[in-house]
């Protein structure tokens, strides 16, 4: 493991245990806000769209998520391939030998400007 990894792994460890201690702190901070203050009517009423929403989008952002790692894996697989033949190799009837490094590529020719209606 490189010592970047291996870096980045501890400071995701780190940010990820931060992120856990103050979702826990704001869990108990609700739970304690609940106790001291009455719920109006109706308060509740909402919870369950919000939470619906809430697990559309967790479950949209693990879609992305295995789409992305489906991509990434699949990128690093085509890179460990071995290479393709280099371009010393023998000429087929379908490509020309190509007769020096340095040959001039044909001037291209600038598209007519288009006329005005």
């Amino acid at each position: 493991m490189s010592k970047y990894v291996k870096l980045a792994e501890e400071t995701g460890d780190r940010y990820l245990a931060a992120l856990e201690q103050g979702q826990k702190n704001f869990l108990k901070y609700v739970a304690a806000m609940n106790q001291w203050t009455p719920r109006p009517a109706g308060a509740m009423a909402g919870m369950s769209a919000m939470r619906a929403f809430a697990s559309a989008s967790f479950e949209f952002s693990e879609r992305c998520l295995q789409q992305q790692k489906a991509l990434s894996e699949k990128f690093f697989g085509q890179s460990a391939q071995p290479k393709r033949a280099s371009a010393k190799a023998a000429p087929t009837k379908s490509s020309p030998a190509v007769t020096s490094s340095r040959q001039k590529t044909p001037a291209r020719s600038e598209p007519a400007p288009a006329e005005k209606s």
